[in-house]
C-alpha cells in the first residue's frame, strides 16, 4: 500500500489495484489487468505503478484508471518498484535479489545490480543517474558503481 496526498493505492491477491480517497474512504478505481497477485505498488505524480507475480509491471493513469503501459519482465517475484516518469526500477525478491532499471518505452533492461540486500528496500529516491536505496545501509549509486555506503548514521531529533 502507498499513500500520496489524499490518495491511497493498494494491491490485492486477486490481481487488482485499488485507488482510494484517503479522506472519505471511497473507492475511486479498481484497476484490472494482472492475472496473479499484486506484490507492490508505487505512485509517481498522476501515475500508479503495480508489480505482480504474473511478471508484469503496469503503469496506470490515476485519474482515469486506464492502463498506459505494460512492461513484461523476467523476474520471479517483483517485490519493489519505483518509477520516475522515464525509468522503472524493480527488485526480484527471490534469493538472487537483483535490482533492475527498465525502459518502459523499449521494454528493455538498462542495467542490473546483483545483490540479495535489495530484497529489503524500505525507501528509494531516483534523481538523474543517482539512486539512493534505504536497505539497512544507505548506498548511493552512480552509473553502476557505488559512490558511498553509509553503515552508521547519527540522527538528531532536537535540531542539533
Amino acid at each position: 500500500m502507498k499513500m500520496r496526498d489524499h490518495i491511497i493505492i493498494s494491491g490485492s491477491a486477486d490481481g487488482t489495484v485499488k485507488v482510494w480517497n484517503g479522506e472519505s474512504g471511497e473507492s475511486l478505481h479498481t484497476l484490472c489487468g494482472h492475472i496473479d497477485p499484486v506484490s507492490c505498488v508505487f505512485i509517481h505524480e498522476r501515475r500508479v505503478e503495480s508489480g505482480s507475480r504474473d511478471h508484469t509491471i503496469r503503469i496506470w493513469d490515476i485519474e482515469t484508471g486506464q492502463c498506459l503501459d505494460v512492461l513484461t519482465v523476467q523476474l520471479h517475484n517483483i517485490t519493489y518498484i519505483h518509477y520516475d516518469g522515464e525509468r522503472v526500477v524493480s527488485v526480484d525478491g527471490t534469493d538472487s535479489g537483483t535490482l533492475n532499471f527498465w525502459d518502459p518505452k523499449t521494454q528493455s533492461c538498462l542495467i542490473t545490480f546483483p545483490s540479495p540486500i535489495y530484497q529489503h528496500i524500505q525507501h528509494s529516491e531516483l534523481k538523474g543517474s543517482r539512486l539512493l536505496l534505504v536497505t539497512g545501509t544507505i548506498t548511493v549509486w552512480d552509473t553502476g558503481e557505488p559512490i558511498q555506503t553509509i553503515t552508521h548514521l547519527q540522527i538528531y531529533t532536537q535540531g542539533q
